[in-house]
Parts: C-alpha cells; sequence; structure tokens
C-alpha cells in the first residue's frame, strides 16, 4: 500500500522521487512441502 501511494506522489509530481525505490520487499518463504490440514471450520463460521 506504501509503495503504491507513494508511486502516485511521483506520477502526480508531488515528490520527485519516490523513497521506497531502494527497499527490499520481504522474503519470499517456499515451503518444503504442502501443509497437511486435516481439520477446518465449517463454511458458515
Amino acid at each position: 500500500m506504501l509503495r503504491g501511494t507513494f508511486a502516485w506522489l511521483v506520477d502526480v509530481r508531488y515528490l520527485a522521487g519516490d523513497p521506497w525505490t531502494g527497499v527490499n520487499g520481504p522474503p519470499v518463504i517456499k515451503r518444503a512441502s504442502a501443509m497437511q490440514i486435516k481439520r477446518a471450520l465449517p463454511a458458515e463460521l
């Protein structure tokens, strides 16, 4: 959300540059195997 806000501010020329261009996003975690879900709440909950 912040990246989009700052990109818009740059697009409308409110800011001269986007401070978020130098910030890396969070790392993506890839699981070795799929999660095993054996129980779940009913759909109406």
